[in-house]
């Protein structure tokens, strides 16, 4: 998958701050999977883990939540993606859906 710079960077720095919390928060007691995967096209990216979720009630568009998370939702709204978790198992399940344009596609 090609991506632009301008698209590369911040996407890298997004995953590595949700990836970065599954590691410190995910497992307090133990180790685990975190699953990183994406597919093409218009870009979808799930990070997920199987670990102890995110506390009852967090909200990441609630100005309270930690300064990782306020630069989260920057990044996604600078990349004019979407950003949703998803409450559907056991852990924490976030899934970025990017539309993401290639060097080629934008000149």
């Amino acid at each position: 998958m090609l991506l632009s710079a301008d698209h590369a960077i911040p996407l890298g720095l997004l995953i590595n701050e949700l990836v970065t919390n599954a590691v410190k928060y995910a497992y307090p007691e133990d180790s685990g999977e975190i699953e990183v995967s994406a597919r093409d096209g218009h870009l979808h990216v799930e990070i997920s883990d199987h670990g102890a979720g995110l506390p009852e009630g967090f909200d990441i568009e609630r100005p309270r939540a930690s300064l990782g998370f306020k630069v989260v939702t920057g990044m996604v709204r600078q990349l004019q993606g979407h950003l949703t978790i998803a409450n559907d198992r056991k852990g924490t399940h976030f899934l970025l859906d990017l539309p993401i344009l290639s060097e080629k596609n934008e000149s």
